[in-house]
Protein backbone atom coordinates (compact mmCIF):
# COMPACT_ATOMS: atom_id res chain seq x y z
CA UNK A 1 0.00 0.00 0.00
CA UNK A 2 1.46 3.33 -1.04
CA UNK A 3 2.09 6.32 1.21
CA UNK A 4 -0.73 8.29 -0.43
CA UNK A 5 -3.20 5.46 0.16
CA UNK A 6 -2.10 5.11 3.79
CA UNK A 7 -2.59 8.84 4.29
CA UNK A 8 -6.13 8.59 2.91
CA UNK A 9 -6.84 5.76 5.34
CA UNK A 10 -6.35 8.19 8.22
CA UNK A 11 -9.53 8.71 10.19
CA UNK A 12 -11.72 11.67 9.39
CA UNK A 13 -11.99 13.79 12.51
CA UNK A 14 -15.40 15.18 13.35
CA UNK A 15 -15.21 18.93 13.87
CA UNK A 16 -17.84 21.59 14.58
CA UNK A 17 -17.23 22.82 11.01
CA UNK A 18 -19.36 19.89 9.83
CA UNK A 19 -22.40 21.03 11.83
CA UNK A 20 -25.40 22.05 9.73
CA UNK A 21 -27.42 23.53 12.60
CA UNK A 22 -29.97 20.75 13.12
CA UNK A 23 -28.98 18.89 16.28
CA UNK A 24 -30.49 15.50 15.41
CA UNK A 25 -28.78 15.46 12.02
CA UNK A 26 -25.49 16.75 13.43
CA UNK A 27 -25.49 13.97 16.03
CA UNK A 28 -26.15 11.40 13.30
CA UNK A 29 -23.31 12.81 11.22
CA UNK A 30 -20.89 12.58 14.11
CA UNK A 31 -21.90 8.95 14.61
CA UNK A 32 -21.46 8.28 10.87
CA UNK A 33 -17.87 9.45 11.14
CA UNK A 34 -17.29 6.89 13.90
CA UNK A 35 -18.53 3.99 11.76
CA UNK A 36 -16.82 5.27 8.64
CA UNK A 37 -13.56 5.44 10.56
CA UNK A 38 -14.14 1.89 11.78
CA UNK A 39 -14.17 0.73 8.15
CA UNK A 40 -11.03 2.78 7.49
CA UNK A 41 -9.34 0.92 10.36
CA UNK A 42 -10.30 -2.41 8.80
CA UNK A 43 -8.73 -1.31 5.53
CA UNK A 44 -5.60 0.10 7.16
CA UNK A 45 -5.11 -3.07 9.22
CA UNK A 46 -5.80 -5.47 6.35
CA UNK A 47 -8.65 -7.10 8.29
CA UNK A 48 -10.23 -10.27 7.00
CA UNK A 49 -12.77 -9.97 4.17
CA UNK A 50 -15.47 -11.13 6.59
CA UNK A 51 -14.65 -8.41 9.13
CA UNK A 52 -14.53 -5.79 6.37
CA UNK A 53 -17.88 -6.93 4.94
CA UNK A 54 -19.41 -6.83 8.44
CA UNK A 55 -18.14 -3.24 8.80
CA UNK A 56 -19.70 -2.38 5.40
CA UNK A 57 -23.01 -3.90 6.49
CA UNK A 58 -22.92 -1.89 9.74
CA UNK A 59 -22.08 1.29 7.84
CA UNK A 60 -24.92 0.65 5.38
CA UNK A 61 -27.43 0.19 8.22
CA UNK A 62 -26.24 3.34 9.99
CA UNK A 63 -26.40 5.38 6.76
CA UNK A 64 -29.84 4.06 5.86
CA UNK A 65 -31.19 4.95 9.31
CA UNK A 66 -29.58 8.40 9.07
CA UNK A 67 -30.96 9.02 5.60
CA UNK A 68 -34.46 8.03 6.78
CA UNK A 69 -34.14 10.50 9.69
CA UNK A 70 -32.81 13.25 7.45
CA UNK A 71 -35.55 12.69 4.87
CA UNK A 72 -38.19 12.90 7.62
CA UNK A 73 -36.73 16.24 8.72
CA UNK A 74 -36.66 17.53 5.13
CA UNK A 75 -40.30 16.59 4.60
CA UNK A 76 -41.37 18.10 7.93
CA UNK A 77 -39.87 21.50 7.05
CA UNK A 78 -40.97 21.44 3.40
CA UNK A 79 -37.41 21.40 2.07
CA UNK A 80 -37.73 22.24 -1.66
CA UNK A 81 -34.79 20.06 -2.72
CA UNK A 82 -36.19 16.92 -1.09
CA UNK A 83 -36.47 14.67 -4.16
CA UNK A 84 -33.00 15.47 -5.46
CA UNK A 85 -31.47 15.06 -2.02
CA UNK A 86 -33.23 11.74 -1.50
CA UNK A 87 -31.91 10.55 -4.87
CA UNK A 88 -28.36 11.34 -3.72
CA UNK A 89 -28.94 9.18 -0.65
CA UNK A 90 -30.14 6.28 -2.80
CA UNK A 91 -27.15 6.59 -5.11
CA UNK A 92 -24.81 6.54 -2.13
CA UNK A 93 -26.41 3.38 -0.72
CA UNK A 94 -26.09 1.70 -4.12
CA UNK A 95 -22.40 2.66 -4.26
CA UNK A 96 -21.90 1.33 -0.74
CA UNK A 97 -23.50 -1.98 -1.71
CA UNK A 98 -21.24 -1.98 -4.78
CA UNK A 99 -18.21 -2.21 -2.49
CA UNK A 100 -19.12 -5.86 -1.96
CA UNK A 101 -18.23 -6.57 -5.60
CA UNK A 102 -14.58 -5.90 -4.79
CA UNK A 103 -12.34 -8.14 -2.72
CA UNK A 104 -11.63 -6.36 0.59
CA UNK A 105 -7.97 -5.57 0.85
CA UNK A 106 -7.47 -5.31 -2.89
CA UNK A 107 -6.17 -2.07 -4.30
CA UNK A 108 -9.36 -1.72 -6.38
CA UNK A 109 -11.48 -1.93 -3.23
CA UNK A 110 -9.35 0.57 -1.34
CA UNK A 111 -9.15 2.99 -4.28
CA UNK A 112 -12.92 2.83 -4.90
CA UNK A 113 -13.71 3.29 -1.23
CA UNK A 114 -11.33 6.18 -0.73
CA UNK A 115 -12.08 7.93 -4.00
CA UNK A 116 -15.83 7.73 -3.67
CA UNK A 117 -16.79 7.56 -0.04
CA UNK A 118 -14.34 9.76 1.80
CA UNK A 119 -15.01 12.64 -0.58
CA UNK A 120 -18.75 11.97 -0.80
CA UNK A 121 -19.33 12.07 2.94
CA UNK A 122 -17.47 15.33 3.49
CA UNK A 123 -18.96 17.00 0.40
CA UNK A 124 -22.50 15.81 1.08
CA UNK A 125 -22.47 17.10 4.65
CA UNK A 126 -20.72 20.41 3.99
CA UNK A 127 -22.66 21.27 0.84
CA UNK A 128 -25.89 19.28 0.39
CA UNK A 129 -26.86 18.83 4.04
CA UNK A 130 -25.85 22.36 4.94
CA UNK A 131 -28.56 23.52 2.50
CA UNK A 132 -31.14 21.87 4.77
CA UNK A 133 -29.84 23.78 7.79
CA UNK A 134 -29.77 27.03 5.84
CA UNK A 135 -33.32 26.48 4.60
CA UNK A 136 -34.55 25.78 8.12
CA UNK A 137 -32.81 28.90 9.45
CA UNK A 138 -34.43 30.97 6.68
CA UNK A 139 -37.89 29.53 7.36
CA UNK A 140 -37.46 30.03 11.11
CA UNK A 141 -36.34 33.60 10.47
CA UNK A 142 -39.48 34.30 8.43
CA UNK A 143 -41.76 32.75 11.01
CA UNK A 144 -40.03 34.32 14.02
CA UNK A 145 -39.06 37.60 12.51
Amino acid sequence: MGTKTKALLTAIAWTPDYRIGIDAIDQDHERLFTYFNELLRHLANDSSPEATHAAIDRLETIFKDHFDNEETVMQSIGFPGFEGHKAKHQTFLEMLRGLKAFHPGSQDFTDYFLRVFRNWIVYHITVNDREIGQFLATVAGRVGG
